[in-house]
């Protein structure tokens, strides 16, 4: 509960909003030619090893909350069109290693500049902007931490 229940129903506000909009980037990402959209779960998958490259599966599995069958589906379904690549650990020669393709840095290089060109021209530069994405990322992280410390995993529960 917020700190004040007062405050409640703005942090209620505040996660509508972010649902909102973020359903309204992954509308726009359809209309991209050069780009190829991605399921919010291999979106996810991608934003990781685009930022973590080098991570193993199971590092993956946990930072995007994805069951392990399904992170190897996604990774799977990465591989085939080129966005993930596999490597050999070095340490034994038997665990695997994910990096992000030239394909896919390419690919989330389009997405975020169409991403920047939408904000900017809805936003212009308002002051703020730096602190907006600190505290949305703080709550991001935030949330993330505690569901991995609660071991929970993303499931199809939802209707």
């Amino acid at each position: 509960m917020a700190d004040n229940d007062a405050d409640a129903p703005l942090y209620a506000d505040l996660a509508e909003t972010v649902l909102t909009l973020a359903r309204e980037i992954r509308l726009r990402e359809g209309d991209l030619v050069d780009a190829i959209s991605l399921t919010p779960s291999y979106a996810q998958v991608m934003r990781y090893v685009s930022t973590h490259p080098g991570a193993t599966p199971s590092e993956t599995a946990e930072a995007t909350g994805l069951l392990r069958s399904n992170l190897s589906t996604a990774l799977r379904e990465l591989e085939k069109i080129g966005f993930v690549e596999k490597r050999q650990s070095t340490d034994d020669g038997r665990g695997v290693l994910l990096y992000p393709s030239e394909t896919a840095l390419a690919n989330l290089g389009r997405v975020r500049a169409q991403w920047s060109e939408d904000a900017g021209r809805l936003l212009g530069r308002p002051a703020g902007i730096e602190r907006a994405t600190t505290l949305l990322r703080r709550l991001a992280e935030g949330l993330a931490d505690e569901r991995r410390a609660a071991g929970r995993q993303w499931s199809r529960r939802q209707m």
